[in-house]
């Protein structure tokens, strides 16, 4: 498969099925246990009021959407909710543009902190981006846990 730059854009209403595919699509990639998986299926959801809530951008390449990340801004911080890409997509760049984007995004609001509760098997993804990891958070089913991240923003573009 050739790498093809994705297109970024604001999400749309009438996209969220399809949002929440690529979610549902990509957590399952990593071989969770279904069961596991319907304990996520809510959190794995993007709504109306997700759009609403939240600065949240797809990317597309050739017309289909392939990824897309949310970011729940706040008065000086802002947490990632939501960075998905479909599983053909792992690896291609996808990922990183959306980042970058959400990245972007927050600074042009003047925020000074991102937050990011990565799956464990994502850590890797935004510690090479410059995230470093604070802590922990629990996590369905208990006594799982999901590293929790910080992005410092503060030091300019």
């Amino acid at each position: 498969m050739s790498v093809q730059e994705p297109t970024l854009r604001p999400a749309v209403p009438d996209e969220v099925g399809v949002l929440t595919e690529i979610a549902r699509e990509a957590k399952r990639s990593r071989g969770y246990p279904e069961e596991w998986l319907a304990l996520w299926w809510d959190e794995l959801s993007f709504t109306t009021d997700t759009l609403k809530e939240q600065e949240v951008t797809v990317a597309e390449i050739d017309g289909r959407q392939v990824g897309v990340v949310a970011l729940m801004l706040k008065e000086d911080d802002a947490d990632l909710d939501d960075l998905w890409v479909l599983p053909e997509h792992h690896g291609s760049g996808v990922g990183s543009r959306l980042f970058e984007e959400a990245v972007a995004q927050a600074r042009r609001h003047g925020v000074s902190s991102l937050r990011i509760v990565s799956d464990p098997d994502a850590e890797e993804f935004y510690l090479r981006r410059g995230a470093v990891r604070v802590g922990s958070v629990p996590s369905k089913p208990a006594p799982r846990r999901l590293p929790e991240l910080r992005l410092d923003l503060s030091g300019g573009a």
